[in-house]
C-alpha cells in the first residue's frame, strides 16, 4: 500500500436489494485494503431498503434504513390521498389503480417491482425525513472531517506502515471535493422508483463542490421468463427509469421539476433550480450475459469501481468532464449518460490473505507430515551406517582418523615380501605380529591395537550413526518432499535393523590357512631334488596367491570377530556397558517417541488452522473483478489462489515454509540446553506449540502476498510472469484481461453523440504499479485501441485494473434502451413513477421519438388550421358522429391539455383524452379535417396552382396572426419549422412556397461545395452538394433537396445557426 494516501471523502449510497448487495462488496473490499470500515472515516455509507428484513451486513446499524409503510398508512395514502395532498401533492401523480396492485398492501417487503410504490415509500413524509436527516448527518461528518482525524484513523492499531491522508480536491476550483455515488439497479420497484428523486433530493442538500455519480444496472436484454419469471418487467421497469432519467437531465425542460412536491417544501416553491440535474454523471451498465455469475461480476465491478474512486483519485471523472461541456440536449435527447468496462488481474486483499496463509499452513503441513515413505527403508538404513561394513570402518578408526587397516595392509606386505624372498622365517615372525593385533593383551608393536581400537571406539561408531541419524532428520524433517511421516517411518525401521545385526554371526575364523602355506613353501625351499633341477621358483609360484587368500580371509574372520564384540553389550550390573547397537537404540527411540508426538500436535495444530480458514473462506464477503471471493468450495479463496500462485510456485512456498520451520529440528533433535518439549506432557486442547514460533511460522506462510504489501515481495505483474509454462502464457492472459474490460453496455457510439463531428468524452486507464515492458507490450494492442490508455499508479501491488469510460452519450446510443423498449408487459396499470398527465414524458427510443414528433406537427397544424381551438382551458378537436356518440356535436368534442407539448403526448401515447373518452383515429380525424381546410383555401383561387400560393400565403399569416398563438408553449421557430416541413413535404406546395418567398439564392449556394474541398471542423465534403457553414453537416444533394428538408442542417435540425451561420427563416419578418 502507498505510504501517502490521496482519498476523496465519499457518501455512497445504495438503494434496494442490488444498490445494498453493492455497497456490501464495497465495504469488503475497504475492509481487507485499511483493516476495516472504522479506519475509513472518509466513507460513509447509506443503505436504504424497502425489504425490511433483508439480510445484510448493515441491516441492524445505523448505516441501514427502511422505507416501510405500515398497513393502516398505506390505506389511507390509496384510498385517502387527500390527506397527503400538502406534504407530497399526492394525487397529482400518483395512480390508485397502480398503487392497489402491491400485494402486501404495505410496505415491508419490498415494493413489488412496482416503481410508482417505490417512489411512494421514498416521499413517504416519515421515511423522507429519516432518509434526508441521515444523509445530512453524513454529509455533515464528512465536511468536517480533517486530514490529522483521517490518519489517526487509518493507522488505529496498525502494525505495518504509517501512512499519510491527504483529501483530493476538485480541480476546477482546488476545494476539498466531495463524491456521492449512488448505486442500485433499475430493474425493480426501489431503486428504479427512487433513483430520479434521490438526485434530486441530494442537489437539495449538496454545495457546488459536492458531486454526485449514478451507477444503475439493467437487465441483459435477452434476459427471458425462462430464466427470471420477472424478466419481463424488470426490462420495462428499466426502459421506463430511463425515460425518467432522460427527462429530469433535459434542463431545456423549464417544468419538469414543477409539480415535485418534497413534504419539506411550501407549495410553489420549487425543490431545484430548473437547471439542475439529478447528477452529474449516471453510468448504466449491465451484465455481459444472462449468466446469474455475471451478475454477480458486474455487482463486484461497481464496487470496484467506487473503490477506485475513492482510492485513486485519478479515477475521478469529475475534472475529466469539465473538459467536455455541459450536458447538451437536442430532439428530447439528454446527452448525459455514461458506462464503463473494468476488468482486473489481482491478488487478494487482506481477509484471503488470512484465508491463504491459513490455506497455506494446512496444504504444506498436511501434505508434508503425511508424505507416504516410497523409497526402499533399507536403502536408507544403509545410508545411516547401519550396516556391518560402515560400522567396521568406523570401528577400525585411530585417534588420527586413519584405519588400523594401513597398519594391518603393511604388517601384511611384510608377510608377503618375505616368503617371495625365500624367508619363511621372517615371514613366520612377520605373520605372528600381524595376529597379535587381534589380541585382547596390548603390547609391543601391533599387540592389541584391533582390539584396543575397536572397543574404544564404540561410542564414536554409535556417534557416527547418530550424526547420521541427525543429519537425516536435519535434512529430511523440514524437506516438503519427505518429512516427520516418512522420517518416522525411517526412524522405526532402525530397530528391527537392529535387531539383525545384533544377531548377526561372521564366519568361523580360518587362523591356520596362512601357516599352512608358508609350512608348504619351507617344504619346497629344502627339497634337494627341486634345487638340483632349479625348480624351486616354479613349484613356490602357486603358493603366493594362496597366501595372500588366506590372509584375507583370515583378516576378515578376525575383524569381524572383533566387530562383532564391539557391537555388543559387555558385562553386567554396574560393569555394564552399553555396546555401540545399544547406544544407537536407545538414542533412536528417543527420536521416534519426539517424532510420533509433533505428529500428533501437527494433525491438532492443522485442524486448528483448517477451523480458521473455513471461517474466512465461508465468509460472504466478497471482492470485484477476476478475485471473486465466494464461499468454498471452488469460491473466492480457490480462485484467487489459482490467479495468485500457480501448483508450481504453491508447491515451492509450501516446500519454503516447511523449511523455516527450524524450531521443529531442535524439537526433535534438542540440544543439552535445550528443553526436550516433545517429549514433555502433553494432550489434545493444550497448546500444540510455542505462540512465537506460530506467529513466526503463519508470517512466513504470508510472505510471499504480505511481503509485496509492504514492497518487499512480488507484485502481481512478476507473479504473472513468474507462472509462465508451457501452459501459461503471461502475455496471454495479460491480454485476455485487459479484453475483458469491454464496455458493460452496447454502446452504439455513433448513435449516441450530439453530431458525427462531436464524438463521445471516453477515456482508457492502466491502474497499478510494477508494470513491466513485458507487461505493457503484452496488452499494447488495448492500451493503443481508442482511446488511448493513460498508466495511473495504483494503491497496491496486488492488482492490475483495466478501466474504459465512455461520457455523455444519448440514450439512443445504448442497443439495449430499444431491446428493452419492446417488452410491454401489462400486469401493472403505468410503470412511470408519475401520471403522464403530471409530466410531458419524453420518449427515449426512435419510434416513440417519430410518433411524438409526427403527433407534435399534426398538433401545432391542426390549430393553425382551426381544427383544434382553445376554448374552455383545453384544446379541443371536433368528433364525427359515430354509433354510441352524443348527437350534439359539443358533446362529442375531445379535449386535450392546452398544451402543444402534453397534447401531443397525449394523442401519441394515452388512448383517451382529458376527460377519459375516446382518443382511437383521432390523427386521422385531424390529418382529414386539415386536408379539408387546406382544399378549402386553395379553392378560393381561381387555379390550383395560384390557390397553393394563396395557401402558403395564409398558413404565414396564420404563424404570425392566429389564435393559435395563445397556446402556452406556443414558439414561433417550432412553429415555423413545423410549417416548413409541411409545405416541403409536398411537391406541388413546395414549388408555390418557393414562388411566394423566395429563399435567399445566395445565402443557400454559399454552402455548396464540391466533393473534396474542405468543410468546417476539419471536415472533407463526400460528394457535390450543400453543408452546414457551421459543422459540416449535409443540407441536401441538390438545391430541391435544400428546400425539401427545410433549409435544416441534418445533424443540428433545431439550431438556429445551422446552416447558414446565422438565423434564417424564408418567411417574411422572421
Amino acid at each position: 500500500m502507498a505510504q501517502d494516501m490521496r482519498v476523496f471523502k465519499t457518501l455512497v449510497i445504495g438503494l434496494g436489494s442490488t444498490g445494498t448487495e453493492i455497497l456490501e462488496a464495497l465495504a469488503d473490499r475497504v475492509d481487507w485494503e485499511v483493516g476495516g470500515l472504522r479506519r475509513a472515516p472518509w466513507i460513509e455509507f447509506l443503505a436504504i431498503e424497502t425489504d425490511v428484513a433483508k439480510p445484510n451486513r448493515f441491516n441492524g446499524t445505523d448505516d441501514f434504513k427502511t422505507l416501510g409503510i405500515p398497513a393502516t398508512a398505506w390505506r389511507d395514502l390509496v384510498h385517502r390521498p387527500e390527506i397527503y395532498e400538502q406534504s407530497i401533492a399526492l394525487s397529482q401523480w400518483a395512480d390508485a389503480e397502480t398503487l392497489q396492485q402491491l400485494p402486501a398492501q404495505s410496505i415491508d417487503s419490498g415494493a413489488g417491482h412496482i416503481r410508482m410504490v417505490g417512489r411512494l415509500a421514498l416521499l413517504y413524509p416519515p421515511n423522507y425525513a429519516e432518509i434526508k436527516n441521515a444523509i445530512s448527518q453524513r454529509l455533515a461528518r464528512l465536511r468536517n472531517l480533517t486530514d490529522a482525524q483521517a490518519k489517526a484513523a487509518l493507522n488505529a492499531n496498525n502494525a505495518g506502515l504509517e501512512m499519510n491522508v491527504q483529501f483530493a480536491v476538485n480541480e476546477a476550483s482546488g476545494q476539498t471535493g466531495v463524491r456521492v455515488i449512488v448505486v442500485g439497479t433499475l430493474c425493480g420497484g426501489t431503486c428504479s422508483g427512487t433513483a430520479s428523486d434521490v438526485g434530486i433530493l441530494l442537489r437539495t442538500i449538496l454545495n457546488d463542490e459536492e458531486k454526485t455519480l449514478g451507477m444503475f444496472t439493467l437487465p441483459h436484454p435477452q434476459l427471458g421468463i425462462a430464466q427470471k419469471s420477472d424478466a419481463e418487467i424488470w426490462k420495462t421497469n428499466a426502459y421506463h427509469a430511463l425515460a425518467e432519467l432522460n427527462q429530469y437531465h433535459l434542463h431545456t425542460d423549464t417544468e419538469r421539476y414543477k409539480t415535485v412536491k418534497f413534504p419539506d417544501k411550501h407549495d410553489g416553491t420549487p425543490v431545484v433550480p430548473n437547471d439542475t440535474m439529478p447528477y452529474d454523471l449516471v453510468y448504466l451498465l449491465r451484465p455481459t450475459s444472462t449468466a446469474s455469475i455475471d451478475l454477480a461480476r458486474l455487482t463486484q465491478a461497481i464496487a470496484d469501481r467506487m473503490f477506485l474512486n475513492v482510492f485513486v483519485p485519478k479515477t475521478d471523472p469529475m475534472a475529466f468532464m469539465v473538459n467536455a461541456g455541459p450536458v447538451a440536449v437536442s430532439q428530447g435527447r439528454a446527452f448525459a449518460f455514461s458506462t464503463f468496462g473494468l476488468s482486473t488481474i489481482e491478488y487478494p486483499m487482506r481477509r484471503i490473505l488470512e484465508a491463504l496463509k491459513y490455506r497455506t499452513l494446512v496444504h504444506a503441513v498436511d501434505r508434508w507430515k503425511d508424505r507416504k515413505t516410497e523409497g526402499n527403508l533399507d536403502l536408507a538404513l544403509d545410508d545411516l551406517g547401519l550396516t556391518i561394513p560402515a560400522l567396521t570402518e568406523t570401528l577400525l578408526l585411530d585417534d588420527g582418523g586413519a584405519s588400523v587397516r594401513s597398519v594391518l595392509d603393511a604388517k601384511r606386505g611384510e608377510i608377503m615380501r618375505a616368503a617371495r624372498n625365500g624367508k619363511p622365517e621372517a615371514a613366520r615372525k612377520a605373520l605372528q605380529e600381524w595376529r597379535a593385533a587381534f589380541e585382547t593383551r596390548a603390547g609391543d608393536g601391533l599387540a592389541g591395537l584391533v582390539h584396543r581400537t575397536v572397543h574404544a571406539n564404540r561410542r564414536r561408531a554409535a556417534d557416527s550413526v547418530l550424526q547420521k541419524i541427525q543429519g537425516r532428520v536435519s535434512s529430511a524433517l523440514l524437506d516438503y518432499d519427505q518429512g516427520p511421516n516418512q522420517l518416522l517411518d525411517v526412524m522405526q525401521a532402525v530397530q528391527p535393523r537392529l535387531g539383525a545385526l545384533r544377531g548377526w554371526e561372521p564366519g568361523e575364523s580360518k587362523a591356520g590357512g596362512a601357516s599352512g602355506v608358508l609350512d608348504q613353501m619351507e617344504a619346497i625351499r629344502t627339497n634337494t631334488l627341486l634345487g638340483l633341477f632349479f625348480l624351486k621358483k616354479k613349484a613356490s609360484a602357486p603358493l603366493y596367491g594362496a597366501l595372500t587368500r588366506a590372509l584375507d580371509d583370515e583378516l576378515k574372520a578376525r575383524i569381524n570377530a572383533k566387530i562383532r564384540e564391539a557391537l555388543q553389550d559387555t558385562g553386567s550390573g554396574q560393569r555394564a556397558e552399553a555396546g555401540t547397537l545399544t547406544v544407537i537404540d536407545e538414542e533412536t527411540q528417543r527420536i521416534v517417541r519426539r517424532l510420533t508426538n509433533l505428529r500428533k500436535r501437527l494433525t491438532n495444530q492443522t485442524d486448528l488452522w483448517r477451523e480458521k480458514r473455513s471461517k474466512l473462506e465461508n465468509d460472504n464477503a466478497t471482492v470485484n473483478g477476476v478475485s471473486l471471493f465466494e464461499p468454498s468450495p471452488n469460491g473466492t479463496v480457490d480462485k484467487e489462489e489459482e490467479l495468485a500462485i500457480d501448483d508450481r510456485q504453491k508447491e515451492a512456498h509450501a516446500a519454503r515454509l516447511i523449511r523455516s520451520w527450524d524450531a521443529l529440528v531442535k524439537g526433535v533433535l534438542p540440544g543439552i540446553n535445550d528443553p526436550d518439549w516433545l517429549l514433555g506432557p502433553w494432550s489434545p486442547g493444550q497448546d500444540n506449540f510455542e505462540r512465537h514460533q506460530l506467529n513466526e511460522l503463519e508470517r512466513i506462510a504470508v510472505e510471499p502476498f504480505e511481503g509485496t504489501l509492504r514492497s518487499g515481495g512480488k507484485d502481481v505483474v512478476r507473479r504473472l510472469y513468474d507462472r509462465r509454462s508451457p501452459s501459461f502464457n503471461p502475455d496471454s492472459q495479460a491480454m485476455h484481461a485487459a479484453t475483458s474490460a469491454q464496455l458493460f453496455l452496447q454502446l452504439n457510439a455513433p448513435l449516441g453523440q450530439l453530431d458525427p463531428m462531436t464524438p463521445l468524452p471516453s477515456r482508457k486507464l492502466l491502474i497499478g504499479t510494477g508494470l513491466t515492458d513485458d507487461f505493457t507490450r503484452a496488452v499494447q494492442p488495448w492500451i493503443s485501441k481508442y482511446p488511448q490508455a493513460d498508466v495511473v499508479p495504483g494503491i497496491d501491488l496486488y492488482r492490475v485494473v483495466m478501466l474504459e469510460e465512455w461520457y455523455r452519450f444519448a440514450l439512443r446510443g445504448a442497443d439495449d434502451v430499444r431491446e428493452l423498449s419492446y417488452s410491454q408487459p401489462t400486469r401493472f396499470n403505468t410503470y412511470f413513477t408519475r401520471k403522464r398527465s403530471d409530466i410531458d414524458w419524453t420518449p427515449i427510443n426512435d419510434h416513440e421519438i417519430r410518433k411524438l414528433q409526427e403527433a407534435e406537427q399534426l398538433v401545432f397544424l391542426s390549430t393553425l388550421h382551426g381544427v383544434t381551438r382553445l376554448d374552455g382551458g383545453h384544446l379541443v378537436m371536433d368528433w364525427p358522429q359515430q354509433p354510441g356518440e352524443a348527437p350534439e356535436p359539443e358533446k362529442r368534442r375531445r379535449k386535450l391539455p392546452p398544451r402543444f407539448g402534453k397534447a401531443a403526448r397525449k394523442l401519441a401515447f394515452e388512448p383517451r383524452d382529458t376527460f377519459g373518452r375516446s382518443l382511437t383515429n383521432a390523427a386521422t380525424y385531424l390529418k382529414s379535417d386539415i386536408e379539408s381546410r387546406t382544399r378549402n383555401v386553395i379553392a378560393q383561387s381561381t387555379t390550383p396552382h395560384e390557390g397553393r400560393k394563396q395557401y402558403v400565403t395564409w398558413l404565414h399569416d396564420q404563424l404570425r396572426n392566429s389564435s393559435a398563438r395563445a397556446v402556452g408553449d406556443w414558439n414561433d421557430k417550432a412553429a415555423q419549422s413545423v410549417v416548413l416541413q409541411h409545405l416541403t413535404a409536398d411537391d406541388d406546395l413546395r414549388q408555390a412556397l418557393l414562388e411566394t418567398f423566395p429563399p435567399d439564392e445566395n445565402l443557400i449556394q454559399s454552402l455548396y461545395k464540391a466533393q473534396g474541398e474542405r468543410l468546417p471542423k476539419s471536415l472533407t465534403a463526400r460528394q457535390d452538394g450543400f453543408y452546414c457553414r457551421v459543422c459540416g453537416g449535409e443540407v441536401g444533394a441538390t438545391e430541391e433537396d435544400v428546400i425539401r428538408n427545410g433549409l435544416r442542417c441534418s445533424y443540428h435540425p433545431d439550431e438556429p445557426n445551422h446552416p447558414f451561420g446565422m438565423p434564417y427563416s424564408p418567411f417574411p419578418g422572421a
